[in-house]
C-alpha cells in the first residue's frame, strides 16, 4: 500500500501516517500534492510504506480477522 490519502471516510482506519502512507486534513490539500510527488521521487519510501501496508493489512485486516468481526456484530445484534 502506497498511499497518499485525504483523512475522510474510513481511510484513517487503514492509513496510518508516516507509517504506511501520507494523511492529511481534506483542507490541505497543497500538503498533499506535495507528499504525492516525495512519494513519486523517493522509491525508498515507496517501499517502507508497501511493506509497512502489507504487515497492516495481514495483521489487523485479515480474511481470518475479520469473519470473527462479523461474526461477533451478528451476534451482539441478533
Amino acid at each position: 500500500m502506497r498511499v497518499v490519502a485525504l483523512a475522510a471516510g474510513g481511510l484513517p482506519d487503514v492509513v496510518r501516517d508516516g507509517m504506511n502512507g501520507a494523511l492529511f486534513p481534506t483542507t490541505e490539500l497543497p500538503s498533499a500534492a506535495r507528499a504525492i510527488r516525495e512519494l513519486l521521487e523517493s522509491p525508498e519510501l515507496a517501499g517502507r510504506y508497501g511493506v509497512e501496508g502489507r504487515r497492516l493489512a495481514e495483521t489487523e485486516f485479515s480474511i481470518d480477522l475479520q469473519a470473527v468481526a462479523y461474526a461477533r456484530l451478528y451476534r451482539d445484534l441478533f
